[in-house]
């Protein structure tokens, strides 16, 4: 995997970044690409500042009659960060999966006048994800904004 530098802002001791406590959706990131990504490079830096956004702003809640999902809702922006039980070894074996054929963990993000613009699934924590879904667009900006003129 390529390596990029990134420019670091609101720096603490010992190298964290630190995001202040009343930060809104568009300030969530101190870390702005200065090379181009590639596209699991880039939507893993959403995945990170998204997680980050829900640890925060995030709900629990019910959807349909499936289990409790993380949910952030506003007029724009619906986002789900999803845990799922392991599937029993004897339905594995029945069906032919894998272990954790959909994934344990999950990411939707979805622009209402759009739909589905990313849908991330990943087994373990610190794993790269696969990507299911990723729609390219000015969305994206608000978890990643353009650096600043200079």
């Amino acid at each position: 995997m390529k390596h990029h530098a990134f420019k670091r802002g609101n720096q603490k001791p010992g190298g964290r970044t630190h995001r202040p406590k009343n930060a809104s959706r568009q300030d969530l990131t101190t870390m702005i690409p200065t090379g181009r990504e590639t596209k699991l490079e880039r939507a893993r830096r959403i995945q990170r500042l998204a997680l980050r956004f829900m640890h925060r702003n995030g709900h629990w809640a019910r959807l349909t009659n499936g289990p409790e999902d993380l949910k952030y809702k506003d007029d724009r922006l619906l986002i789900i960060f999803m845990i799922r039980n392991q599937i029993p070894p004897e339905i594995r074996l029945r069906f032919d999966l894998e272990l954790n054929d959909g994934g344990l963990y999950g990411l939707e993000l979805w622009d209402k006048p759009v739909g589905k613009v990313l849908n991330l699934v990943w087994n373990t924590a610190g794993a790269a994800p696969r990507i299911v879904t990723y729609r390219r667009g000015d969305r994206e900006e608000l978890f990643l904004p353009a650096p600043a003129p200079q």
